[in-house]
């Protein structure tokens, strides 16, 4: 996981479905290969420049103490508590900041047809850099992220960063200069401490489907890849998440998957009871065997 997304694979990782890509995957690496970089993955988001906090506390906490000073000096300039429209807090950040921000993203990603696996790492920067260091305004905010979603791009698909970096300016309708992009992208760098390729629930999810039994046909593989990849997209925009260890959410979104395609009628002798027993007992012995411990 430490090479570019659009370089992790040596058989290429934009195929036509996500079926190819762990085929390819078991055709190519040994299931050792894998297990190693599953592990390796796993291991890595245990260190410290990859953990995140609950930044948000803090700005929900002085928003609360900006609104409650705005209505005191009203009570003292008029009598009495008028009516707020918040305009008192209305440049803090919020969780809707991010949420907006990852949407964004998203759009700029698809029309550049790069892969969105390139958002949770943009969102990884972000969730990293506000965890240590504390944003003035929403239009810092904007500029970190744009900055972050460069340097992601820059990172993982070099190919593209040229037609990105145009567009992030114009798409600040004035806000920052290409000069201030790539300045705050230097400030990235050092208070991220180059930790520029963080694990992804993406990444763990399709190593894991990997490694489980190939007793699934290739529809119903494809069909599991994918929800797993949608549920881990929406997980990405939800801040609830943010301090949630990718592991864990790759291995819900696995879960969840197979449980919902389980439903689905299925070949062969395969019932909804045997599917979903036997993929939840080897996806909790791959974790015992890794020495992965978690409820």
């Amino acid at each position: 996981p430490m090479i570019p997304i659009s370089d992790r694979y040596s058989y290429g990782l934009r195929k036509s479905t996500q079926e190819e890509i762990i085929l390819e995957m078991t055709r190519y690496e040994s299931p050792e290969m894998r297990r190693d970089q599953l592990r390796s993955m796993i291991s890595q988001e245990q260190r410290e420049g990859y953990r995140c906090t609950d930044y948000m506390i803090f700005y929900a906490s002085r928003a609360e103490e900006t609104s409650m000073t705005t209505k005191l000096s009203m009570k003292n300039e008029f009598g009495d508590i008028a009516s707020t429209n918040g305009n008192g807090c209305s440049k803090q950040l919020n969780i809707s900041c991010r949420t907006s921000i990852c949407e964004w993203m998203y759009r700029v990603i698809d029309h550049f047809s790069a892969d969105r696996e390139v958002v949770h790492i943009a969102l990884s920067y972000i969730d990293r850099i506000l965890s240590t260091n504390i944003c003035a305004d929403r239009r810092t905010f904007k500029l970190i992220s744009s900055a972050s979603l460069h340097l992601a791009i820059k990172t993982h698909f070099p190919h593209l960063w040229h037609d990105v970096g145009r567009l992030l300016p114009e798409l600040s309708r004035g806000d920052f200069a290409m000069g201030d992009l790539l300045a705050m992208e230097n400030e990235l760098l050092h208070s991220l401490t180059w930790l520029l390729n963080p694990p992804t629930p993406q990444a763990i999810t399709m190593h894991m489907l990997s490694l489980l039994p190939r007793n699934l046909s290739r529809t119903t593989l494809e069909n599991v890849a994918n929800i797993c990849l949608y549920l881990i997209e929406l997980s990405v925009a939800d801040y609830f998440f943010v301090t949630t260890k990718k592991a864990i959410v790759a291995i819900a979104a696995l879960l969840n998957a197979i449980e919902n395609q389980a439903r689905q009628p299925l070949d062969g002798n395969n019932t909804f009871a045997s599917i979903h027993h036997d993929y939840h007992f080897h996806i909790e012995k791959m974790l015992v065997d890794m020495d992965y411990h978690a409820n």
